[in-house]
């Protein structure tokens, strides 16, 4: 089934209502936070002189994928969403999209995003592509880009978090106490007197940073990983 089959099944018409649904889907408030930080990203480390072109094509592109991206999210996520009172208005929990026509828009979307950087030959990496398939229940099926089958990974760093499969975060805590640790251990190498006095300014300043950074993402909540940090 080629893209047009899909637009034409899933989208046999059109009205204001669906219209909108379909811009929700998108997420348009943080689409647009996401293009500010992408607009001050570009701006604020060049002159006044960069080029205004590669910007708009950057523009277009991040809110291509971010838009696919989000709509997908929604897409996985309308059961959940269904029973929070934040989402339940949602397009998909209230019934204005189904959830084959959220499917079909977020992969035309990403789609159209991956023919248009072909076509600027500025295609994706797909080696450097992974697919990190969350939960324990999850069927974990096979993606591909390009022909090309996308390796499934156990965990992934993002943003100087470790996250896993399971969402349990002992990886991350672990890795977490072992820099702190080695930092711990540099305290005290350097300082010739360590007391109650001396500790706690460079502990404050350059090893509790490392405990509780994200720490309301991948907050230890497991007695293993609480005993392991207060160990610290």
């Amino acid at each position: 089934m080629n893209e047009k089959t899909i637009v034409a099944n899933v989208y046999p018409s059109l009205n204001f209502s669906k219209i909108r649904g379909y811009i929700t889907l998108t997420k348009p408030r943080l689409l647009s936070s996401v293009l500010l930080s992408t607009v001050l990203g570009y701006i604020l480390p060049v002159d006044s002189s960069a080029d205004v072109l590669p910007l708009l094509y950057l523009l277009l592109g991040t809110a291509m994928i971010g838009a696919g991206a989000n709509t997908l999210n929604q897409w996985q996520e309308q059961i959940p969403d269904s029973k929070m009172r934040r989402t339940k208005n949602r397009p998909l929990p209230t019934g204005k999209l189904s959830g084959n026509e959220a499917l079909a828009f977020g992969i035309i979307i990403l789609n159209r995003f991956v023919d248009w950087s072909q076509k600027l030959e500025m295609g994706f990496n797909e080696a450097k592509c992974n697919v990190l398939h969350l939960g324990s229940t999850n069927p974990c099926y096979e993606y591909s880009m390009k022909n090309s089958s996308l390796e499934a990974i156990t965990e992934e760093k993002d943003l100087g978090i470790t996250i896993d499969r399971d969402l349990k975060f002992h990886m991350h805590v672990s890795k977490v106490v072992n820099k702190a640790s080695k930092m711990l251990g540099r305290v005290r190498a350097t300082f010739t007197c360590i007391d109650e006095t001396t500790l706690p300014m460079p502990f404050t300043i350059m090893i509790r940073p490392h405990l509780k950074y994200g720490n309301v993402i991948c907050c230890p909540r497991f007695q293993p990983d609480k005993l392991e940090v207060e160990k610290t």
